[in-house]
């Protein structure tokens, strides 16, 4: 009777010791059941250290593929699958490393927000699976779509997540371009003469074979700004910021678009226009925090913070005014009355010009030709 009883103490003791352990192996996901004999142990009273995501039972182990909180500020993504979970009290004064890995960068960057477990368990994977990254896998990394019904959703955000970022991940550029608008005028006087070659106004020196003629323009300002992924492909949706000087009524702010967004400026007078425009964008690298006084708690990666990309153009705006003129009637005959108007253009902001405009009479047809004025 004595010996059964010790055998029956021992095996309740047994038990209870067993039962604990499980219970111990509990995290937040107790569905999932125990944990496996190897690779991460969840602990229950570190619950609040994991953010969304979905257990992996693997033959060599159970591995989180998910975020964790460990640290307050942003998600944290292990990049040692099958390690130790990444508690708070193993990275107090950790210090990162920074690694250039742009997709990835941009992927956390854009998604380490969400609440979805899908997501976070998508993130995961890109952070495990990236070769850039120093990795120590004690559970093989896989791709959602390997891992089973569970991972359905992961799946499918894995492959959106993946084609976003290899599309809009940077380095980026950002273009600024400032251009005269051009006004091409009506070539006057009207006459069926053709016009010989003194019938157009000369470059001032006309002894520089080097120097062009330059363009009619009409004193405004075309403001071209467009970004552009690493891939070359347009990013929109993204708030730029602009300071333009020498312009009138000028926008400080656009948001990009699939094109290049246009904007025409008003100078307000002859002289230097500057715009500069800066933005706000995903970074290209991650930050790698290792674990202190200890090599089995894997090795976390969080996104770094955003880059600061800017752009400048400056123009150097003159005058070019122009005089066209339009007679009422252009084969007047004797005692009819006509008139001659004439209009103004290419003047930067408020510049001014005296025009002297002479209507005169003659019994032959006037040789055909343009006035220049000097602007003032």
């Amino acid at each position: 009777m004595t010996t059964r009883r010790r055998f029956t103490l021992r095996s309740a003791l047994l038990f209870m010791v067993l039962a604990l352990a499980s219970l111990i192996g509990l995290g937040p996901a107790m569905a999932q059941g125990p944990p496996a004999s190897l690779g991460e142990v969840p602990i229950l009273k570190a619950s609040e250290a994991y953010g969304p995501g979905i257990w992996h039972h693997a033959p060599q182990g159970k591995t989180w593929y998910g975020s964790y909180r460990t640290f307050k500020s942003t998600q944290a993504y292990c990049i040692d699958a099958g390690k130790q979970s990444p508690l708070p009290k193993y990275f107090t004064d950790a210090k990162p490393e920074k690694i250039t890995t742009a997709q990835t960068a941009w992927a956390l960057h854009e998604y380490s927000g969400s609440k979805s477990a899908d997501v976070q368990a998508a993130l995961s994977a890109l952070a495990r699976l990236d070769e850039t990254i120093p990795h120590d896998h004690k559970v093989p990394p896989q791709k959602p779509g390997d891992l089973g019904k569970k991972f359905k959703g992961a799946a499918k955000q894995f492959s959106k997540i993946s084609a976003e970022a290899k599309k809009l991940a940077g380095p980026y550029t950002l273009d600024v371009t400032l251009t005269p608008v051009l006004d091409m005028p009506v070539l006057e006087p009207y006459g069926k003469d053709a016009p010989g070659d003194g019938d157009f106004a000369r470059v001032d020196d006309d002894k520089d074979e080097n120097k062009k003629a330059q363009l009619p323009t009409t004193g405004d300002l075309s403001l071209s700004v467009s970004l552009t992924s690493a891939s070359g492909n347009a990013v929109p949706g993204v708030p730029i910021k602009l300071d333009v000087s020498g312009s009138t009524d000028a926008p400080t702010s656009l948001t990009s678009e699939a094109e290049p967004v246009v904007t025409v400026l008003k100078p307000e007078a002859p002289g230097t226009v500057t715009a500069k425009a800066s933005a706000s964008l995903a970074p290209e690298t991650v930050l790698l925090y290792e674990p202190q006084k200890t090599k089995r708690v894997q090795r976390v990666i969080t996104p770094d913070e955003p880059v600061e990309v800017s752009a400048k153009a400056k123009i150097d705006l003159v005058s070019q005014p122009r005089v066209s003129t339009e007679i009422s009637d252009q084969t007047p005959e004797p005692g009819d009355s006509i008139t001659d108007t004439f209009t103004v253009s290419g003047l930067v902001g408020d510049h001014t010009v005296t025009v002297e405009h002479e209507l005169w009479q003659t019994g032959s047809t006037p040789s055909s030709g343009r006035r220049t004025t000097t602007p003032r």
